[in-house]
């Protein structure tokens, strides 16, 4: 369903997203999710994503200045997972954190939570 959907977009809006809060390329089998706006909130990148077929739970964490508005850490959920199993374990590695990117495999179709890193308040 992700390579379906993101194929649909890629073909309407060309291979990137410059104005949306996570700019989202293919390169197969992978996607890459950047994000080119340090300022959105969880709410916009998850809307972004979900329009790519991708399932996602954004957080942001104050972080040091080399790496505001990059992803810091992902963990993927595969599909109707309980109790991973060493397969379920094996099908994490379909989705990446690469210098601050995010790569997803197109036809990964579990959960991906993202945190990246924003600018930290005074008291933080």
């Amino acid at each position: 369903m992700v390579g379906v959907t993101l194929a649909a977009l890629l073909m309407a809006l060309g291979e990137s997203r410059d104005s949306a809060a996570p700019a989202i390329t293919r390169d197969d089998p992978w996607l890459t999710v950047r994000l080119v706006d340090e300022k959105a909130t969880p709410g916009e990148i998850e809307r972004e994503l979900r329009v790519a077929g991708i399932d996602a739970d954004v957080r942001l964490v104050p972080a040091r200045p080399d790496a505001v508005g990059k992803w810091i850490f992902v963990e993927a959920e595969p599909p109707n997972v309980h109790t991973p199993t060493p397969e379920d374990r094996a099908e994490v590695q379909l989705v990446q954190l690469v210098n601050g990117d995010v790569r997803i495999r197109a036809d990964f179709d579990g959960r991906v939570y993202l945190t990246a890193g924003r600018v930290a308040k005074p008291d933080e």
